[in-house]
């Protein structure tokens, strides 16, 4: 008998006898064992699993993509709920590019979802929870859909652990999200190019975002909004993207290079977004590069756009580089006069400029 047919039908005969919610391992095969056609390609269809059993609704589930699968698309269209799914998995035998579309919920801490494959997949759905993200494939990884939730609470974290594999990040993270943190670990690259962060302008410590930049690169050329950006090791390049800097009175947003980190904002624009607090200080460190490091910047001569570009500068600010501090401020006009005629500023970037 087929071992996965075996496992699947095993776990059905224990959940039968009142053994609860098991975690049980289904495999998508697109078709039924008898052979024909799946009547569609959703995820509630048992046709599309080997034993032609669904997963139904269960957290503790594990859904895995493998082998030569009849149909390369799964919808977890689920009814009227959002289903409930542990990890998914991308095996390492796939051998076709595959597609998961519709809404889904993952519910586990750890990696939940794991591209081990060769093949491109691609991820269209809505992804509530937060997109813990493993594997060791050679593929690449399209997250075209949005995350929604990212659990509904604050604090929560999540970790893109990419070696092997690239990641396309078309999609969202934001709608209805309290604040929250991503790392970024592994030798891969994750390209924003939609959007992380949705904009309020009520409050700096709700739907705030934080991005910590421990291995790889993490290129913007999309929008990453309300977001402190640590970047430990590895790279953070603007690209040609937007981050969007909350100034909320006393508080704001920052990057800040490591000793073992790399920053490129050659490309980036930082886009000031004024909270209901205001724009009160004295200066706000926008870049702090004196732990060290290694920062890219780039001079335009003809719009004197230097280090960055920058829209909706607050009334009466001007960005400069403090190179006696290591750090890009934005400071008052008459400061930043006094500082340069003090010898204190390396090189005034850009007066203000309207968006």
């Amino acid at each position: 008998m087929n071992a996965k047919l075996w496992i699947v039908m095993l776990a059905t005969a224990v959940l039968a006898l009142g053994g609860g919610a098991q975690a049980v391992d289904f495999y998508w095969d697109g078709a039924p064992d008898g052979g024909g056609s799946s009547a569609d390609n959703n995820d509630d269809t048992g046709d599309n699993w080997v034993g032609d059993v669904a997963p139904g609704d269960n957290s503790s589930n594990t859904h895995i993509y493998g082998g030569n699968p009849a149909q390369t698309t799964a919808n977890y269209n689920g009814g009227a709920t959002t289903n409930d799914v542990d990890n998914i998995i991308f095996a390492s035998d796939l051998t076709a590019d595959f597609k998961i579309t519709g809404d889904f919920r993952v519910t586990n801490d750890d990696p939940n979802v794991f591209q081990n494959s060769s093949r491109a997949i691609e991820i269209a759905g809505q992804y509530s929870n937060e997109p813990n993200i493993g594997g060791s494939g050679t593929g690449t990884l399209t997250m075209s859909g949005s995350v929604s939730r990212f659990n509904g609470s604050d604090g929560v974290t999540a970790t893109i652990n990419n070696a092997g594999f690239d990641i396309l990040w078309s999609g969202t993270i934001g709608a209805g999200n309290d604040w929250w943190k991503i790392t970024k670990q592994g030798a891969g690259k994750v390209t924003v190019s939609g959007t992380w962060g949705m904009i309020d302008t009520d409050d700096y410590g709700s739907d705030h975002y934080y991005l910590d930049v421990d291995a790889g690169t993490v290129e913007v050329t999309g929008t990453i909004n309300g977001s402190v950006i640590n970047v430990n090791g590895g790279t953070f390049k603007g690209g040609s993207g937007t981050v969007g800097y909350y100034i909320d009175g006393a508080d704001s947003d920052v990057i800040t290079l490591g000793a073992s980190g790399t920053l490129n904002i050659s490309g980036l624009t930082i886009n000031f977004i004024e909270l209901t607090g205001g724009v009160t200080e004295d200066e706000y460190v926008l870049v702090d590069y004196s732990a060290g490091g290694t920062l890219t910047t780039a001079t335009n001569g003809a719009t004197d756009d230097t280090f960055f570009n920058a829209t909706n500068l607050p009334a009466g600010y001007s960005i400069v580089n403090d190179t006696a501090n290591s750090q890009i401020k934005l400071v008052p006009e008459p400061v930043t006069m006094a500082l340069i005629s003090l010898g204190g500023i390396g090189l005034l970037v850009r007066r203000r400029r309207r968006a």
